[in-house]
């Protein structure tokens, strides 16, 4: 799901997170991964990390399962990865 370089001034061509995860649960998708939202920070309103952050935290509460994989490493599916490797 597309979740990154968010602020109110794109609100009609970027997600925030809580609406990335809103459109999972609205595909019915049995896992999420947010995208475009690591490396660097184009957005003034947040940092680079906070997009995954957010993303967490709301697929938490409502229970979404997710994958968040760091940059370059190579995943399946079915593997769970979520650890939050980008606040290290």
């Amino acid at each position: 799901m597309e979740c990154g370089q968010y602020n109110d001034d794109w609100r009609s061509i970027h997600m925030f997170p809580d609406e990335s995860v809103q459109a999972a649960l609205d595909a019915q998708v049995k896992k999420a991964m947010p995208v475009h939202w690591s490396g660097f920070a184009l957005s003034y309103q947040h940092t680079w990390t906070e997009p995954a952050d957010e993303f967490v935290e709301f697929s938490k509460e409502q229970k979404l399962d997710y994958l968040l994989p760091p940059i370059g490493k190579l995943f399946t599916y079915s593997d769970t990865i979520q650890d939050k490797w980008w606040q290290e």
